[in-house]
């Protein structure tokens, strides 16, 4: 039988933080509405050579050997050039291409392609140019702004309602990065040995959670997920359950009523009647619990804060929502 470990929380003096601090300019709106746009453009026939950034319509068999290969023909398929949908090389030889025309492409399949035999192997592509289109964005006029403020479709509104996304959008990403590096410093500072019962029970946890999140049905059988691909994660949870719990005991944290109302209203706003929200959180115990649950953690990441290394650090708003991991360049 398993022992639960002692657990002791130590070092969190010597975590060091860095606190993203960004505003949001007229510039930073402008870029977003941009995106809006880029969202919800359209594309047109153009007569002429296609462009990186057009869609083209095309039928297309890829062989191998002089053998057509199971997966790789289609029929108007409609590809965006430049957007790495297919296989390396397959839309650059495309780029230049007119409607009607034909192009055979000599390509070779990438090491990790989805097929294990076309793995790195020599394949041809014959393409057939049915259209070529170029994409068209939305004017930004009463129309457009009505798919996002239908109440107030005037441009002064929309760009107040604009603000406030983002500024939620920003405190969440700072939220984040911030509780992120408090975590891998606890961890950092802290060896505890976590019990393979319990992270058995969170890898069938993050396996359920797998099957709901991507419908696979009640009649799917979570199990046959590999243990393998949740191990990772569910040690990492478990060790920082173990250690946080100490430290909730050790300071009798427990869930400020307070931030808890808080955290519902700001989870309510985005909704057309937030009060209704509000009330559906309040009578749903199941729900609330997972609220005060995401409210004493972000109390514990406080705890920690009062101790560690915190600096702020300048920086603009897409620096600040940008990832952490696409910031340091990782995969």
């Amino acid at each position: 039988f398993e022992v639960y470990p002692q657990v002791t929380v130590q070092g969190l003096s010597a975590i060091n933080v860095v606190r993203p601090v960004a505003d949001i300019n007229e510039a930073d709106i402008d870029t977003m509405i941009q995106r809006l746009r880029e969202q919800r453009a359209t594309f047109v026939d153009a007569d002429r050579a296609a462009q990186n950034g057009d869609q083209v319509v095309i039928d297309f068999v890829g062989t191998r050997d002089g053998e057509a290969f199971q997966g790789g023909s289609a029929a108007d398929s409609k590809l965006v050039l430049g957007s790495g949908s297919m296989i390396p090389g397959f839309e650059d030889g495309l780029v230049g291409a007119v409607k009607g025309e034909e192009r055979v492409l000599a390509l070779t399949c990438p090491a990790d392609y989805h097929s294990e035999e076309l793995k790195g192997q020599a394949v041809q592509f014959a393409v057939t140019v049915k259209a070529v289109q170029t994409k068209q964005l939305p004017e930004v006029n009463e129309e457009f702004i009505k798919t996002f403020s239908p109440k107030d479709p005037s441009m002064e509104n929309f760009r107040v309602e604009i603000r406030q996304n983002m500024e939620r959008e920003l405190k969440n990403a700072v939220k984040n990065r911030v509780k992120k590096q408090v975590m891998d410093g606890v961890l950092e500072q802290n060896s505890v040995e976590a019990p393979k019962a319990l992270i058995d029970s969170e890898i069938d946890r993050q396996r359920r959670q797998m099957v709901q999140q991507f419908g696979g049905g009640a009649n799917f059988d979570y199990r046959t997920l590999p243990a393998e691909l949740f191990e990772t994660q569910a040690t990492r949870a478990v060790k920082l359950a173990l250690l946080l719990g100490e430290l909730i005991k050790e300071r009798q944290i427990k869930a400020d009523s307070t931030r808890v109302r808080s955290a519902i209203e700001e989870l309510a706003q985005p909704y057309e009647n937030p009060e209704q929200v509000v009330s559906w959180y309040y009578e749903n115990e199941q729900v609330l619990q997972q609220v005060e649950a995401m409210v004493l953690e972000d109390q514990v990441v406080d705890v920690i804060l009062e101790q560690a290394q915190l600096n702020d650090q300048t920086m603009s708003y897409e620096e600040a929502v940008r990832p952490a991991n696409q910031e340091q360049g990782e995969d």
